[in-house]
């Protein structure tokens, strides 16, 4: 699972072991995508990290709600 982690997110070593699952459940379906990382010099690829310790912000919570609906066909996307 960490492994799996740390290819999605550069700070997967923070997400407390009994989270990780779910943590992983959520990104491969793509409910939950991270926050943007700077891009470094020469860097082309963006990386993204989880912030466990962040603030769950209403405008993410509702994305992630909007995006667990329409992968239930409960709204058009």
């Amino acid at each position: 699972v960490l492994s799996s982690l740390q290819r999605a997110f550069t700070d997967a070593n923070t997400i407390d072991v009994y989270a990780r699952a779910s943590v992983l459940a959520v990104t491969e379906e793509g409910f939950i995508e991270g926050k943007e990382n700077l891009l470094l010099p020469g860097q082309r690829r963006p990386t993204y990290r989880f912030d466990p310790t962040a603030n769950f912000t209403r405008a993410e919570a509702a994305a992630v709600i909007y995006r667990i609906l329409a992968s239930f066909d409960k709204i058009p996307n």
